[in-house]
């Protein structure tokens, strides 16, 4: 890319902040369904399930400037798919990467509070779960 002259130094810093980001709502995620998976043993079976809807929440494929105005006819505001944090993280980087016009802040804010508060509460989950981790396991 910078051999073509598309890289922008400027966008770029941002990277591994989104990769950080990511990471949180990984974590988050990952000790939500691991607590889950030792209390309820059918977690584990719907795992790839949730893997795969994901994946078609998050606009890995498709862009959000195809999803906004289907939401806005819809009457939902478009701030609300930053509920998923990877959405702002993908929208965020392809801004930073790629050099796209779209410049996506709100769904990043959101979705940083979406995976900061899925991190808090399933560490408050994991909690009182951690100790019967042993017995069942």
């Amino acid at each position: 890319m910078a051999w073509h002259g598309r890289i922008q130094l400027v966008r770029v810093v941002f990277a591994p902040i989104l990769a950080v980001m990511a990471k949180l709502a990984a974590l988050g995620v990952g000790i939500w369904l691991s607590a889950l998976s030792i209390r309820y043993r059918g977690v584990r079976d719907v795992m790839t399930f949730l893997v795969q809807i994901w994946l078609f929440l998050s606009p890995v494929i498709y862009p959000m400037t195809e999803v906004a105005p289907r939401l806005e006819r819809w009457g939902l505001p478009v701030w609300s798919v930053g509920l998923n944090p990877l959405v702002g993280v993908i929208e965020r980087f392809r801004w930073a990467v790629s050099g796209t016009d779209a410049d996506p802040t709100g769904m990043v804010v959101v979705g940083c509070l979406t995976a900061v508060a899925i991190l808090v509460s399933g560490l408050g989950y994991f909690r009182p779960v951690e100790q019967s981790i042993a017995d069942v396991v």
